[in-house]
């Protein structure tokens, strides 16, 4: 199947997105006292100096700048009575929830024919984040009725190394053509969104359809294409042996 990439990156600082919050703490810590002024931090981020510095002594401190990067963020998916969602649906053959995927049906549809499929995958420098952001990310797309919205989690590198996520997203690409009939959606047609990490992710599913090293051996639909048909990578890192020069 020919396929075709358009290939869009936006943003700045990909770096500093994809650095480990020690080292950021150590970039930012202009005189090296172990402890952050607020004059110290880069503009965008000092609106939050006061919730960072829980003991309010006018610094922060290592401890707290990690407790405040570290702390739960839950998501709660803005559903409309305009799509249905599946959760938790396994791509991979395996009960990890990493290797899972939502997706989002829309309750009317325009046509009668296949729709198109845009998959988001999710950020967070390959080792945090979760799918539960791309539900958001797609149901407005979705409640036109024109659309099949999904989600695609994979598994992070605290728990398998590369290329174990790019595996697990093209398990999910061919999960999607295997069931493609099922779900009303047109395997000639799927679209991959991703942020950061994720656009990373999914501009190696434009670019390595075919190539048997990235494939992976997941799931039952090894006979299908991982193969994508348009990409949108929003300000994903490409060359990653520079990154440090673009903090």
């Amino acid at each position: 199947m020919a396929a075709f990439s358009l290939l869009v990156t936006c943003g700045l600082g990909v770096a500093a997105q994809q650095r480990s919050p020690e080292a950021l703490f150590k970039q930012w810590d202009t005189n090296k006292d172990g402890k952050l002024s607020s004059a110290e931090l880069p503009q965008n981020a000092r609106r939050n100096f006061t919730r960072v510095d829980t003991n309010m002594d006018g610094t922060i401190s290592l401890e707290e700048h990690l407790r405040f990067l570290k702390r739960p963020r839950k998501t709660q998916p803005r559903l409309t009575e305009e799509v249905t969602v599946l959760r938790d649906i396994p791509y991979a053959g395996t009960k990890n929830p990493r290797q899972m995927l939502d997706l989002i049906l829309p309750t009317k549809r325009t046509g009668k024919g296949p729709m198109p499929v845009i998959a988001f995958i999710h950020g967070g420098g390959w080792r945090n984040g979760n799918k539960s952001s791309g539900v958001n990310r797609v149901t407005g797309l979705v409640q036109t009725g024109q659309y099949v919205g999904v989600s695609i989690g994979y598994r992070l590198t605290d728990e398998a190394i590369w290329p174990a996520q790019i595996h697990d997203c093209k398990a999910a690409i061919r999960w999607l053509r295997g069931n493609a009939k099922k779900h009303g959606m047109d395997p000639d047609k799927i679209a991959v969104w991703g942020s950061s990490a994720g656009g990373h992710l999914v501009s190696m599913l434009g670019s390595t359809g075919g190539v048997k090293e990235l494939e992976g051996k997941l799931g039952k639909y090894l006979g299908q294409s991982s193969r994508v048909n348009a990409v949108v990578n929003y300000y994903g890192p490409s060359a990653l042996l520079q990154m440090d020069d673009h903090p």
